[in-house]
Protein backbone atom coordinates (compact mmCIF):
# COMPACT_ATOMS: atom_id res chain seq x y z
CA UNK A 1 0.00 0.00 0.00
CA UNK A 2 1.45 3.37 -0.98
CA UNK A 3 1.52 6.39 1.35
CA UNK A 4 -0.98 8.19 -0.89
CA UNK A 5 -3.40 5.25 -0.88
CA UNK A 6 -3.15 5.08 2.91
CA UNK A 7 -4.23 8.72 3.24
CA UNK A 8 -7.14 8.13 0.82
CA UNK A 9 -8.36 5.30 3.05
CA UNK A 10 -7.90 7.35 6.25
CA UNK A 11 -9.83 10.25 4.72
CA UNK A 12 -12.65 7.97 3.60
CA UNK A 13 -12.88 6.39 7.05
CA UNK A 14 -13.16 9.70 8.88
CA UNK A 15 -15.58 11.00 6.28
CA UNK A 16 -17.91 8.10 7.07
CA UNK A 17 -17.45 8.55 10.83
CA UNK A 18 -18.19 12.27 10.67
CA UNK A 19 -21.05 12.32 8.20
CA UNK A 20 -23.72 12.87 10.86
CA UNK A 21 -21.58 15.52 12.53
CA UNK A 22 -21.21 17.26 9.18
CA UNK A 23 -24.97 17.39 8.80
CA UNK A 24 -25.56 19.00 12.18
CA UNK A 25 -22.31 20.81 12.98
CA UNK A 26 -22.01 23.17 10.03
CA UNK A 27 -19.33 21.08 8.29
CA UNK A 28 -19.62 21.01 4.51
CA UNK A 29 -16.24 19.54 3.60
CA UNK A 30 -13.67 17.09 4.97
CA UNK A 31 -10.08 18.05 4.16
CA UNK A 32 -6.99 15.87 4.53
CA UNK A 33 -3.74 17.76 4.13
CA UNK A 34 -0.09 18.19 4.94
CA UNK A 35 0.85 21.19 7.10
CA UNK A 36 2.93 23.75 5.19
CA UNK A 37 2.94 26.58 7.74
CA UNK A 38 1.36 27.56 11.08
CA UNK A 39 0.65 31.23 11.82
CA UNK A 40 0.49 31.88 15.59
CA UNK A 41 0.46 35.69 15.52
CA UNK A 42 -3.01 35.58 17.09
CA UNK A 43 -2.64 32.72 19.56
CA UNK A 44 -6.41 32.48 20.10
CA UNK A 45 -7.10 32.20 16.36
CA UNK A 46 -4.13 30.44 14.74
CA UNK A 47 -4.08 29.75 11.01
CA UNK A 48 -2.81 26.58 9.36
CA UNK A 49 -1.61 26.67 5.75
CA UNK A 50 -2.30 23.18 4.41
CA UNK A 51 -1.28 21.48 1.20
CA UNK A 52 -4.38 19.47 0.35
CA UNK A 53 -3.41 15.88 -0.43
CA UNK A 54 -3.97 14.92 -4.03
CA UNK A 55 -7.40 13.41 -4.64
CA UNK A 56 -8.48 10.94 -7.33
CA UNK A 57 -9.76 13.93 -9.33
CA UNK A 58 -6.25 15.40 -9.38
CA UNK A 59 -6.84 18.30 -6.96
CA UNK A 60 -3.74 19.63 -5.18
CA UNK A 61 -3.59 23.13 -3.72
CA UNK A 62 -2.83 25.14 -0.59
CA UNK A 63 -5.65 26.41 1.60
CA UNK A 64 -5.86 28.34 4.89
CA UNK A 65 -7.65 26.84 7.89
CA UNK A 66 -8.72 29.07 10.78
CA UNK A 67 -8.76 27.49 14.24
CA UNK A 68 -10.66 29.25 17.01
CA UNK A 69 -10.02 28.76 20.73
CA UNK A 70 -12.62 29.96 23.22
CA UNK A 71 -11.43 32.54 25.73
CA UNK A 72 -11.92 32.69 29.48
CA UNK A 73 -12.94 35.70 31.61
CA UNK A 74 -9.47 37.27 31.37
CA UNK A 75 -9.41 37.12 27.59
CA UNK A 76 -6.91 34.25 27.39
CA UNK A 77 -7.44 30.74 26.06
CA UNK A 78 -9.50 28.72 28.55
CA UNK A 79 -7.38 25.56 28.83
CA UNK A 80 -9.89 24.00 31.23
CA UNK A 81 -12.29 23.67 28.26
CA UNK A 82 -12.02 20.12 26.82
CA UNK A 83 -12.67 21.49 23.32
CA UNK A 84 -9.64 23.76 23.60
CA UNK A 85 -7.56 20.91 25.00
CA UNK A 86 -8.51 18.72 22.01
CA UNK A 87 -7.13 21.38 19.65
CA UNK A 88 -4.02 22.22 21.69
CA UNK A 89 -1.79 20.19 19.36
CA UNK A 90 -2.28 22.97 16.77
CA UNK A 91 0.21 25.09 18.74
CA UNK A 92 2.95 22.51 18.24
CA UNK A 93 2.26 21.49 14.63
CA UNK A 94 5.26 21.57 12.31
CA UNK A 95 5.56 21.39 8.51
CA UNK A 96 5.04 17.83 7.37
CA UNK A 97 2.38 16.89 9.94
CA UNK A 98 -0.79 15.45 8.41
CA UNK A 99 -4.20 16.53 9.70
CA UNK A 100 -7.84 15.85 8.89
CA UNK A 101 -10.28 18.75 9.28
CA UNK A 102 -14.02 19.19 9.03
CA UNK A 103 -14.48 22.74 7.72
CA UNK A 104 -16.97 25.36 6.59
CA UNK A 105 -16.29 28.59 4.63
CA UNK A 106 -14.93 31.35 6.88
CA UNK A 107 -17.50 34.12 7.19
CA UNK A 108 -15.01 37.00 7.57
CA UNK A 109 -12.23 35.69 5.32
CA UNK A 110 -13.33 34.75 1.80
CA UNK A 111 -11.36 31.84 0.39
CA UNK A 112 -10.41 30.54 3.84
CA UNK A 113 -12.07 27.83 5.92
CA UNK A 114 -13.21 27.73 9.55
CA UNK A 115 -12.28 24.51 11.34
CA UNK A 116 -15.21 22.68 13.01
CA UNK A 117 -13.42 19.43 13.84
CA UNK A 118 -9.75 18.50 13.75
CA UNK A 119 -7.81 15.23 13.91
CA UNK A 120 -4.06 14.60 14.04
CA UNK A 121 -3.23 11.83 11.56
CA UNK A 122 0.54 11.53 11.31
CA UNK A 123 3.79 13.34 12.10
CA UNK A 124 6.12 13.89 15.03
CA UNK A 125 3.50 13.16 17.68
CA UNK A 126 0.34 11.08 17.65
CA UNK A 127 -0.94 12.21 21.04
CA UNK A 128 -2.97 15.37 21.64
CA UNK A 129 -2.01 15.78 25.29
CA UNK A 130 0.26 12.96 26.51
CA UNK A 131 0.39 12.62 30.30
CA UNK A 132 -2.75 14.73 30.86
CA UNK A 133 -3.58 12.59 33.94
CA UNK A 134 -0.37 13.75 35.68
CA UNK A 135 -1.81 17.25 36.17
CA UNK A 136 -3.34 16.90 39.63
CA UNK A 137 -4.74 20.40 40.01
CA UNK A 138 -7.46 21.36 37.49
CA UNK A 139 -7.07 25.04 38.41
CA UNK A 140 -3.60 24.89 36.86
CA UNK A 141 -5.17 24.80 33.40
CA UNK A 142 -7.16 27.95 34.15
CA UNK A 143 -4.18 29.96 35.40
CA UNK A 144 -2.59 30.92 32.06
CA UNK A 145 -3.28 34.57 31.25
CA UNK A 146 -1.54 37.59 29.65
CA UNK A 147 0.78 39.40 29.80
CA UNK A 148 3.09 36.65 31.12
CA UNK A 149 1.52 33.32 30.15
CA UNK A 150 3.41 31.28 32.72
CA UNK A 151 2.25 29.65 35.94
CA UNK A 152 4.17 28.35 38.97
CA UNK A 153 4.36 24.55 39.23
CA UNK A 154 5.88 21.85 41.40
CA UNK A 155 6.98 18.70 39.60
CA UNK A 156 7.39 15.29 41.24
CA UNK A 157 9.52 12.74 39.39
CA UNK A 158 9.19 8.98 39.03
CA UNK A 159 10.65 6.68 41.69
CA UNK A 160 10.26 9.19 44.51
CA UNK A 161 9.06 6.59 47.04
CA UNK A 162 12.08 4.32 46.60
CA UNK A 163 14.47 7.27 46.57
CA UNK A 164 12.96 8.52 49.82
CA UNK A 165 13.89 5.23 51.49
CA UNK A 166 17.41 5.30 50.07
CA UNK A 167 17.93 8.89 51.24
CA UNK A 168 17.06 7.87 54.81
CA UNK A 169 19.77 5.17 54.77
CA UNK A 170 23.30 6.59 55.35
CA UNK A 171 24.79 3.78 53.26
CA UNK A 172 22.84 4.73 50.12
CA UNK A 173 22.02 8.43 50.65
CA UNK A 174 24.90 9.81 48.55
CA UNK A 175 24.06 7.64 45.54
CA UNK A 176 20.38 8.50 45.95
CA UNK A 177 21.14 12.24 45.85
CA UNK A 178 23.22 11.71 42.71
CA UNK A 179 20.30 9.82 41.13
CA UNK A 180 17.93 12.67 42.04
CA UNK A 181 20.23 15.19 40.35
CA UNK A 182 20.40 13.00 37.25
CA UNK A 183 16.60 12.70 37.04
CA UNK A 184 16.18 16.45 37.45
CA UNK A 185 18.80 17.16 34.76
CA UNK A 186 17.18 14.71 32.32
CA UNK A 187 13.73 16.28 32.62
CA UNK A 188 14.84 19.92 32.70
CA UNK A 189 17.16 19.37 29.74
CA UNK A 190 14.31 18.01 27.62
CA UNK A 191 12.03 21.06 27.92
CA UNK A 192 11.75 23.50 24.98
CA UNK A 193 13.88 26.62 25.35
CA UNK A 194 12.00 29.57 26.86
CA UNK A 195 9.06 27.47 28.04
CA UNK A 196 10.27 26.93 31.62
CA UNK A 197 12.00 29.15 34.20
CA UNK A 198 13.62 26.93 36.88
CA UNK A 199 12.95 27.68 40.54
CA UNK A 200 14.00 25.38 43.38
CA UNK A 201 15.65 21.99 42.94
CA UNK A 202 15.34 19.76 46.01
CA UNK A 203 18.38 17.69 46.96
CA UNK A 204 16.61 14.95 48.94
CA UNK A 205 13.42 14.64 46.87
CA UNK A 206 13.18 14.09 43.08
CA UNK A 207 11.27 17.31 42.59
CA UNK A 208 11.70 20.85 41.32
CA UNK A 209 9.64 24.00 40.85
CA UNK A 210 9.46 26.83 38.34
CA UNK A 211 7.34 28.93 35.99
CA UNK A 212 6.00 27.20 32.87
CA UNK A 213 4.04 28.01 29.71
CA UNK A 214 1.19 25.86 28.40
CA UNK A 215 3.41 24.39 25.67
CA UNK A 216 6.01 23.60 28.32
CA UNK A 217 3.34 22.00 30.49
CA UNK A 218 2.35 19.65 27.67
CA UNK A 219 6.00 18.68 27.13
CA UNK A 220 6.49 18.16 30.86
CA UNK A 221 3.35 16.04 31.24
CA UNK A 222 4.45 13.84 28.35
CA UNK A 223 7.87 13.09 29.84
CA UNK A 224 8.09 9.48 31.12
CA UNK A 225 10.13 10.51 34.18
CA UNK A 226 7.43 12.91 35.42
CA UNK A 227 5.02 11.48 37.99
CA UNK A 228 2.84 14.46 38.95
CA UNK A 229 2.45 18.20 38.34
CA UNK A 230 0.75 20.59 40.75
CA UNK A 231 0.35 24.32 41.21
CA UNK A 232 3.12 25.83 43.34
CA UNK A 233 1.20 27.64 46.06
CA UNK A 234 3.19 30.53 47.50
CA UNK A 235 3.16 30.26 51.28
CA UNK A 236 2.98 33.35 53.46
CA UNK A 237 4.42 33.23 56.97
CA UNK A 238 2.42 34.90 59.75
CA UNK A 239 3.54 35.95 63.24
CA UNK A 240 3.84 32.94 65.50
CA UNK A 241 4.64 30.46 62.71
CA UNK A 242 8.00 28.84 62.10
CA UNK A 243 9.80 28.12 58.83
Amino acid sequence: MTRQTFFYLITAFFLCMNISMAAYGGINRIISGCVDQVDLKDIRNPKIIVQVLRTPSGESRKITLNVRFTAGPKGCIDWSDPKNQSKAFVLSLVPGNVILAGVAPAEVAPGEFQVRSLEFIAGESDSIFPGREKIKDESLLKAFHPPEPKVPVIVLLAGHEKLKLRISDPKTSDKARAEIRRLQDDVLGSLPEGEFEPGLRLANIPSFSGQITFSGLRALAGHPLVSAIETDQLMELHPGTSD
